[in-house]
């Protein structure tokens, strides 16, 4: 069936033969139920590439790419075959998606990579060449085309004479028999005149004769990454309440998360991964949707407004990725929330600034005062029975058990916390009616829309109250406020 063999197929006993593309072209298969989750596929996928699966596979994932429409889904780890089913491939004819295995959390040091696992490397290394190679290449790029041309070539033919391409014969074998385009963008050898070309070609293939077969993979990084960032996924999106800011986001390795605006020149960082403890999404509109990041209690949360759902997904699952492989995290930090429990999470966490406030920092919420343990939430983190999979035992263990011919297949799943402290009481203890307040002038604003000088009128029979009132661009059917003007009052509580 060649490239368009379906890549899941029905066998008996409920079972599936899922076809997982390389990044080199070729396939592997493996048989599975639609109970096994994609971190498990994984695993065995890459450990039958031969990588360390117990070493390098957190760095691996699976993307689900259409080709007739282009629409491509990464897919996150704690799904099932199941799950990727019902979500995305339903949305077309089976056969007509493809499960590529690419490397989506980055490395550090491609030195350190490589040390550790060259199989890994190798294949990150075909993966950016195969990016590159399919990417847009203006004219304007010829001499960084060549270059890393070049070094394919080198690295291609490593026992070929550093003069052997200056023989005519051997440039003409080269170019139609082996074909340029297999080194070369296409639209730098259709922009360039043949003669120009060879001559580009024999000088960079000289200076890099000396170099082996690594040493020309990691030349060819260091090339392409001082022209183009390699090291980073990017999102458009947006941070601030009311006035939205556009922005790009940066993830990445070595600097976590950061972004840039349109007017500023140098990145702002935002956080590390080891300072995240939780990542939750929520839909703002019907285009809109939010990221937040709640980060050391040292640290304020983090709230980025991404222009889909997808890219929000996206976002977090990418984040939830790196968590785990640079800051340990045993567990999943990404924890979906619904709409009502991340309002609730807002108003207990929203904070409203003094009369001379001002938003010193786009990408965070300003500072809440402490509260007490028994109010701050805490984001339902599933039944406690169930155990982490950290030990390569007990992944070996489940491994064999998933894979094995026997039918006896492993299933997690995950309880409902009926006790949730995002439920809609706990949101009423957060906030009044508007007929309760009484609006005065405007002193200030804040992330989450103005501040003013306000009154509330009696609770619980009590007297009047003095306010700083902060209103909610977002959800303005209520009004949030956690301060009086000289300390922290509860206002539906004991003082």
């Amino acid at each position: 069936m060649g490239d368009s063999e379906k890549s899941t197929r029905a066998t008996s006993g409920g079972r599936t033969h899922l076809r997982i593309h390389l990044i080199n072209g070729s396939v592997r298969s493996i048989k599975c139920t639609e109970r096994v989750e994609i971190q498990d596929i994984v695993r065995l996928v890459v450990s039958r590439i031969n990588a360390d699966a117990n070493v390098v596979s957190k760095h691996f994932a699976i993307r689900m790419l259409h080709e007739r429409t282009g629409e491509a889904y990464w897919l996150a780890f704690n799904l099932t075959l199941g799950d990727v089913r019902q979500r995305y491939e339903s949305r077309y004819p089976r056969e007509e998606w493809r499960y590529v295995l690419r490397i989506r959390f980055l490395p550090r040091s491609i030195h350190e990579l490589l040390q550790k696992d060259p199989v890994t490397f190798q294949y990150f290394y075909d993966q950016v060449k195969h990016d590159y190679m399919a990417s847009s290449v203006s004219t304007s790029e010829y001499e960084i085309a060549i270059q890393l041309g070049c070094l394919e070539m080198r690295r291609f033919f490593k026992h070929m004479p550093q003069a052997a391409l200056a023989k005519k014969s051997n440039f003409d074998f080269l170019e139609k028999e082996v074909g340029l385009a297999k080194f070369i963008p296409e639209q730098v050898l259709e922009a360039t005149k043949s003669r120009k070309l060879q001559r580009g070609i024999l000088s960079y293939f000289k200076q890099f004769a000396s170099l082996d077969e690594d040493a020309c993979m990691i030349k060819y990084f260091e090339i392409l990454s001082k022209h183009r960032r390699i090291d980073i996924d990017r999102f458009d999106c947006e941070v601030g309440s009311g006035v939205h800011i556009p922005v790009t986001v940066f993830v990445g390795p070595t600097q976590g998360i950061s972004y840039i605006t349109e007017q500023s020149a140098s990145e702002s960082h935002m956080a590390n991964f080891y300072q995240i403890r939780e990542v939750n999404i929520v839909p703002l509109d019907s285009k809109r949707t939010a990221v937040r990041l709640d980060c050391q209690i040292e640290l304020e949360p983090i709230i980025i407004t991404c222009l889909s759902a997808k890219t929000a997904y996206e976002m977090a699952t990418l984040v939830d990725g790196y968590c785990h492989l640079y800051a340990n995290t045993r567990m999943s930090v990404f924890k979906p929330i619904e709409a009502d429990a991340y309002r609730s999470s807002v108003a207990s966490y929203s904070s409203i600034s003094s009369s001379n406030a001002k938003v010193e920092d786009l990408s965070r919420t300003l500072s809440p005062p402490p509260l007490p343990d028994t109010l701050r939430p805490k984001l339902p983190r599933g039944p406690s029975s169930t155990p982490p999979l950290t030990a390569s035992a007990s992944r070996s263990a489940r491994l064999s058990q998933l894979w094995a011919e026997s039918s006896d297949y492993a299933e997690v799943s995950v309880g409902e916390d009926k006790e949730s402290p995002y439920s809609e009481p706990g949101a009423r203890a957060w906030s009044v009616d508007r007929g309760k307040v009484i609006l005065g002038p405007r002193v200030g604003e804040g992330q989450f829309g103005d501040v003013h000088r306000g009154t509330l009128v009696s609770i619980k029979g009590e007297g009047s109250t003095e306010l700083a009132v902060g209103g909610s661009l977002v959800w303005c059917d209520r009004f949030q406020f956690l301060y009086r003007l000289v300390f922290f009052v509860m206002l539906l509580g004991e003082h």
